[in-house]
């Protein structure tokens, strides 16, 4: 079942793909790509667990396997080698940033990307291939609150944990404007886990993606936070 759904994701991620010629500033058609037999994309990145980071082994992750297993399916379906240039970027919001200045033809970006209508506006997105829910979490020294006057007493006094030019950031601006809250945010990089530096510490929140705090839940049930059930956060997805 899950190779089905894998393979429907890539024929339809396969139909929007464009493509770059021998040098990376050269448009191609699909068409020109198909006739030719081969073509080049160049992919941006930056670590975000699970989603795409480096190993001892090279690049990994959820994202890597997307685009490896485009890949193969190219050349299986179409015979059409395609080459993959990866770049590593120097931040989540500077893969971000590259997409949309460059506006050009064969170029991704990969580090766990929320479709927002923001950014609908001006990038380009796969089909989604993950839901996308985010949820708050608290050092394990603050309670799970029960009600929205409990919320805001008690998170008034912390401080948020977040990434900077992420949907993280957005959720933690609009929780602190809409409730006029007095908490203090600070900033982390992208290549850290919220959770984490979280766990390290008392008296902090942020948001976190759902697939992300249950895989690491999973992994260690002991993990030393608490998951708040107020305010959790759906979105189209991941792309």
């Amino acid at each position: 079942m899950r190779q089905s759904l894998f393979f429907a994701f890539l024929m339809q991620f396969a139909s929007s793909v464009s493509f770059a010629q021998g040098t990376i500033d050269e448009s191609q058609s699909w068409n020109e790509v198909k006739k030719s037999g081969k073509g080049v994309i160049t992919i941006y990145w930056y670590e975000s667990r699970p989603f795409i980071y480096r190993t001892a082994l090279g690049i990994q992750g959820i994202e890597y396997e997307i685009m490896e297993g485009l890949k193969k399916y190219l050349k299986e379906t179409h015979q059409v080698d395609l080459r993959i240039v990866w770049r590593e970027a120097r931040s989540f919001a500077d893969t971000y940033g590259i997409i949309r200045n460059k506006q050009q033809d064969g170029t991704f970006g990969a580090s766990a990307f929320s479709i927002t209508p923001e950014r609908q506006e001006v990038v380009g997105f796969s089909p989604p291939y993950m839901s996308d829910i985010c949820v708050m979490i608290t050092s394990k020294n603050i309670p799970i609150v029960q009600d929205p006057e409990e919320f805001n007493r008690v998170f008034s006094r912390l401080t948020a944990i977040t990434i900077k030019g992420t949907t993280y950031e957005q959720d933690i601006m609009k929780l602190k404007d809409n409730g006029n809250l007095p908490f203090s945010i600070e900033y982390i990089p992208s290549s850290l886990n919220i959770l984490r530096a979280i766990e390290k510490r008392d008296s902090a929140f942020g948001f976190i993606d759902l697939p992300v705090y249950m895989m690491i839940f999973n992994e260690d049930p002991a993990v030393n936070v608490n998951r708040q059930n107020m305010f959790p956060v759906k979105r189209k997805g991941y792309a």
